[in-house]
C-alpha cells in the first residue's frame, strides 16, 4: 500500500479541519495521466491505491524517466518507492529476463516493503520482482534470479554474496537505487554498498534517497552520482499530520471475514492492531487469519489478565503481526511502532474511533486507520464525517484474481523463510518431477493448508486451565493426559462396495479425519472445530468435499473458509467439519432446506412429500464410523450394499 500521509481526525470541539489545509498536507499534486504511462500500469497503481500521485512522486518521475541521476531528500510516509520504482518500472524490457534494476535496502523488512509494491505496480506488465536477504534460503533466491528476474530489491550484504557466488549478474544493471542511504550509513553497511557500486554498470543511472545527508553520503553522492537533479522535500513535511483514514466498503460478493482477509491482503499490515465490537468475534476472526498464515492474537474481557499481558508482550516484541482487540480490553494500550488499525466494524460511539486511530501514526510516524464499513454502520460513517470532519479516502480492492495474487506472494515468502536451514534437496527431483502432474494445484493446496495449520502460534494463555474443572481426567499435576497430539484420528471407512466403487470410478479416496466415538467433542473442542453430520452425498451430486462445502457455503451463507476440508462424502450422507464459531450457523441455515428434487413417503401412509436435509452434530455411531445410526435414514432411501 502507498504510504501517503494522512490527517487526524479532530475531536468535538476542536477547530474542525480546513478541507484545503487537509489537501496541503498529503501533498498530491496533478494527475497520473501528467506521466502518460501505459495502461498496464496505471493498473498497478489502482491496486496500490493511489488516486493522485504525491509531491516526490511528481518531483521525481520526469527525471528518472530521462535517464538522469537524482539526489532526493525526502522523509519516510512521502510515497517515495512508487516514486522511484514506476519510472524505473517503466523502462524494464520485460522480453529480456536479467536483472535491469537494483535497489539497495537497509533492512529485510524495508526490502520485503520495496518489492511488494514494486511487483504490484509491475504485475500487469509481466515485470518479476525479486527480493533478496540475508536470514532466507539462499537457494530459494537462486532459483529465483535463474528463473528470470528484471527488478532485484536487497539488503547489501545477501546483494553482495549472490554477486560474487555469479548467481546475480550485474552487466545489464541499467539503473541502482540507494533507499534509506541515511539508513544504511548508520548500521554501518556503507562499505557494502559503496563496493557493490563500484561493481555495477559505469553508464548506469543512480538515484539517492535519504530523509538526511550526512558528510558520508554527500561524498558518496559527489562520486557514483553524475549532475544529479537534486530535490528537497523534507522541510515541507515536517508538520504533516500522520494517520491516514482508509475506507472500504463491504462487498456482498464475500462473507464479512473473506472481504476483511482481502482487505489484510490489500495492505500488507505488519504490526497492527484489529477492533471488534464483539468479543466473540476476536476469537473468530484470529482463528481465520492464522489460517492463512497471519500471526494473530485475540485480547477481550474473557480473558484473564495474566493472559492478557502475555498476548501484549508478544505484540510489542514482534511475534505477532496483529492483535484482535474489543475496545474494553484494548483501554490503556500503547505500542510503538504501530502501522495500522483495522476497524473490522466502525465503533457503536463514534467518539470511541478517535481513541482507536489514536494508536497509530505517533510521535511523527506514519500511520493508516482502515475501516471496513456495512449496512448500519454507514449512519456512523456519515456521523464521523460531519461531526468529527475525518477526511475518509474510499478505496476499492482490486478484483479477486489480484487479491489471491497478493496472497500468493505473500505466503511464498512465509514458506521460503519457514524453510531456512531445512535440507531439502533430497525431495527437489521428486517436486520437479511433481511439477508435471495435472493435479498439482490439488497437491500444493492441501499441503499449504497443513502448513498454515501446524504452524499456527500457540495461544497466550492455557485454555486448558481456564476450562477449570469439566469433568476431564488431569494427571497429577493438573495436566491432561497425553493422548491426543501425536494420535491420528480414526478415519471413517466405507463398506468394501463402495470403496471398489469409488477405485473403478478413479476417484481418489478422500482423507477423512472425523473421530468416532465419545472423543469426538474432545478432539474438536481442542481444534476449535466441530464436526457434523449431513443427509447430503454422492447421489445427491456431491461429488467430494470441495462440493460439498461449496454446497453447505451457499445453503448457510457461511464463507467457505470456515470449513476445514476434514470430513467424508458417501453415497447417502456425509460428515464435514468447521469452525467451533460458526457450526450451529450451518445447521440453522442447512437443516429442513429442500433435498433437491427428491420425495419419501410418510411413514403413516399417503402422497410422496419432498425430502429435507437433516443437519446436525455428529455423534458416535456404528462400529463402521457412521453417526446417528438408523435414527439418521430419513429421506434418504434404502442402503446400498
Amino acid at each position: 500500500m502507498s504510504d501517503t500521509p494522512a490527517s487526524d481526525p479532530t475531536p468535538a470541539g476542536d477547530e474542525p479541519i480546513d478541507p484545503d489545509a487537509e489537501r496541503r498536507a498529503i501533498q498530491f499534486v496533478g494527475t497520473f495521466d501528467d506521466f502518460a504511462l501505459p495502461e498496464v500500469f496505471n493498473t498497478g497503481l489502482r491496486d496500490l491505491g493511489y488516486k493522485q500521485p504525491t509531491v516526490v512522486q511528481a518531483a521525481v518521475f520526469k527525471a528518472v524517466r530521462e535517464g538522469k541521476d537524482v539526489l532526493v531528500q525526502s522523509r519516510t510516509g512521502s510515497g517515495k518507492t512508487t516514486a522511484f520504482a514506476l519510472p524505473l518500472l517503466v523502462g524494464i524490457d520485460p522480453e529480456a529476463r536479467r536483472p535491469q534494476a537494483l535497489v539497495l535496502a537497509p533492512t529485510r523488512e524495508l526490502a520485503l516493503q520495496v518489492s511488494a509494491e514494486a511487483a504490484r505496480l509491475g504485475h500487469h506488465a509481466g515485470i518479476r520482482v525479486v527480493t533478496i536477504y540475508g536470514g532466507a534460503s539462499m537457494r530459494a533466491q537462486i532459483d529465483a534470479l535463474q528463473a528470470g528476474a528484471h527488478f532485484v530489491v536487497g539488503t547489501p550484504g545477501r546483494v553482495k554474496d549472490l554477486y560474487r557466488q555469479g548467481y546475480l549478474r550485474f552487466e545489464h544493471i541499467k539503473a541502482a537505487v540507494l533507499d534509506e542511504a541515511d539508513e544504511m550509513l548508520s548500521r554501518g553497511f556503507w562499505d557494502e554498498v559503496t563496493s557493490i557500486l563500484d561493481c555495477l554498470p559505469t553508464a548506469r543511472q543512480t538515484a539517492l534517497f535519504s530523509a538526511t545527508l550526512p558528510p558520508a553520503i554527500e561524498r558518496a553522492a559527489a562520486k557514483y552520482l553524475k549532475d544529479p537533479a537534486r530535490i528537497d522535500l523534507s522541510r515541507d513535511t515536517v508538520n504533516v499530520s500522520t494517520i491516514r483514514h482508509v475506507l472500504h466498503h463491504e462487498s456482498e460478493r464475500w462473507s464479512k471475514p473473506r472481504n476483511f482477509l482481502y482487505v489484510l491482503e490489500f495492505h500488507r499490515p505488519t504490526h497492527a492492531i484489529v477492533f471488534c465490537n464483539r468479543r466473540d468475534e476476536t476469537e473468530m476472526i484470529c482463528q481465520y487469519l492464522r489460517r492463512f498464515g497471519f500471526r494473530a492474537e485475540a485480547l477481550n474481557g474473557d480473558m484473564p489478565q495474566k493472559a492478557r499481558e502475555r498476548t501484549l508482550e508478544r505484540v510489542k516484541s514482534g511475534e505477532l503481526d496483529m492483535m484482535v482487540a474489543t475496545d474494553i480490553a484494548a483501554r490503556g494500550i500503547d505500542i510503538s511502532d504501530l502501522g495500522h488499525v483495522f476497524n473490522y466494524d466502525l465503533p457503536e460511539h463514534d467518539e470511541v474511533y478517535v481513541h482507536r486511530v489514536g494508536r497509530t501514526g505517533r510521535i511523527g510516524k506514519k500511520g493508516i486507520a482502515v475501516s471496513l464499513v456495512r449496512g448500519k454502520y454507514m449512519a456512523h460513517l456519515a456521523a464521523l464525517k460531519k461531526q468529527f470532519k475525518v477526511p475518509f479516502e474510499e478505496l476499492e480492492l482490486p478484483d479477486e484474481k489480484e487479491i489471491l495474487w497478493m496472497q500468493a506472494e505473500r505466503l511464498a515468502v512465509q514458506i521460503l523463510e519457514a524453510a531456512e536451514g531445512v535440507e531439502m534437496e533430497q525431495y527437489r527431483p521428486v517436486a520437479e518431477a511433481m511439477m508435471e502432474r495435472g493435479d498439482v494445484k490439488e497437491i500444493l493446496a492441501f499441503l499449504l493448508r497443513t502448513h498454515f495449520s501446524a504452524n499456527r502460534p500457540a495461544p497466550a494463555h492455557d485454555e486448558r486451565d481456564e476450562r477449570g474443572d469439566r469433568g476431564e481426567a488431569r494427571g497429577p499435576r493438573g495436566e491432561r493426559p497425553p493422548r491426543d497430539r501425536g494420535e491420528r484420528r480414526p478415519r471413517f471407512e466405507r463398506p468394501p462396495e463402495e470403496r471398489r466403487d469409488q477405485a473403478d470410478a478413479g476417484a481418489a479416496p478422500e482423507r477423512a479425519q472425523v473421530p468416532a466415538g465419545d472423543a469426538a467433542a474432545d478432539a474438536t473442542a481442542d481444534s476449535g472445530a466441530r464436526n457434523l453430520y449431513v443427509t447430503l452425498g454422492r447421489d445427491d451430486g456431491v461429488a467430494d468435499l470441495t462440493a460439498l462445502i461449496a454446497k453447505l457455503a451457499e445453503l448457510s451463507g457461511v464463507d467457505a473458509g470456515h470449513f476445514t476440508g476434514h470430513g467424508d462424502v458417501r453415497d447417502h450422507s456425509s460428515h464435514i467439519e468447521v469452525d467451533a464459531e460458526v457450526s450451529e450457523q450451518v445447521v440453522a441455515g442447512v437443516h429442513g432446506k429442500p433435498r433437491g428434487d427428491k420425495m419419501i413417503a410418510p411413514d403413516g401412509g399417503g402422497d410422496p412429500v419432498p425430502a429435507t436435509i437433516l443437519c446436525e452434530p455428529a455423534k458416535a455411531g456404528p462400529r463402521d464410523g457412521r453417526r446417528g445410526g438408523q435414527g439418521h435414514r430419513r429421506g434418504r432411501g434404502p442402503r446400498r450394499r
